[in-house]
């Protein structure tokens, strides 16, 4: 998933009289100069960072949408939904899914879990599911959920805990230890197998509790969304990078 923004540098010309329609100033936006995503997005102490689902490496089956939030399966198989996040996720930091669709023509449901090996080093082509054919590698880990439970609209929430056992809670009901074991010395990716009757299902978000305050992931805002705000701002402001 492309994370740049389009931007212009420079200050308006003092010698034109006219200004260009909207659509023009964004492409010569584009055209100038670079803003990185580091510099969009500063995160703060309750900020855990944006949080989608990465875009290059997922299952063969798998459709993004909605900037990589939202995941479709196609529903004439029931394999080949990996899904992994974008970023590496914190110990009792839990992953929010919203179930969107699911098919009463297959067996089995979604299976959550954690690996250490970053979704971008991966090569070659995924295996077809997560139990067992990545489970069975080091540095994987993934249980089944009770498909009677993640029915279409059930929202869930998995997480890994201090001792490395994978929990899990299903519509604000805490269903408990699904697996132990997990290294929690290593840096860990959510992994998500959209199998079996699950054919959709939206990345919500995820939370983390501290001493004294939550911390919560954010949503990035797409290119076009951004460059409007800018181009809104930048009325008043008369600079591009402070109307930001």
């Amino acid at each position: 998933m492309s994370t740049d923004l389009f931007v212009s540098n420079e200050k308006s010309s003092t010698r034109s009289t006219t200004s260009a329609p909207p659509q023009r100033q964004s492409t010569d936006m584009v055209k100038q100069s670079r803003l990185t995503l580091s510099e969009v997005h500063k995160c703060s102490a309750k900020c855990l960072g944006p949080l989608v689902f990465h875009s290059q490496t997922k299952g063969e089956c798998i459709r993004l949408s909605e900037h990589g939030r939202c995941a479709q399966r196609n529903t004439d198989t029931f394999k080949n939904g990996l899904l992994f996040s974008c970023r590496s996720v914190r110990v009792q930091e839990k992953v929010q899914l919203r179930i969107d669709k699911d098919s009463l023509n297959w067996t089995g449901a979604l299976r959550v879990g954690f690996t250490t090996v970053p979704p971008s080093t991966r090569t070659g082509d995924l295996p077809c599911m997560a139990i067992p054919c990545l489970t069975k590698l080091p540095g994987h880990w993934a249980a089944p959920v009770e498909h009677s439970l993640v029915t279409s609209g059930a929202l869930l929430e998995f997480w890994v805990s201090d001792s490395g056992s994978l929990n899990v809670c299903i519509d604000n009901r805490v269903q408990g230890k699904l697996l132990s074991g997990v290294d929690i010395s290593r840096p860990l990716w959510a992994m998500i197998d959209v199998y079996g009757q699950t054919c959709g299902i939206t990345l919500l978000g995820s939370v983390k509790k501290e001493l004294f305050h939550t911390r919560k992931s954010v949503f990035l805002l797409n290119t076009r969304s951004l460059l409007l705000r800018v181009l809104t701002r930048a009325q008043t402001s008369h600079c591009w990078r402070h109307a930001l």
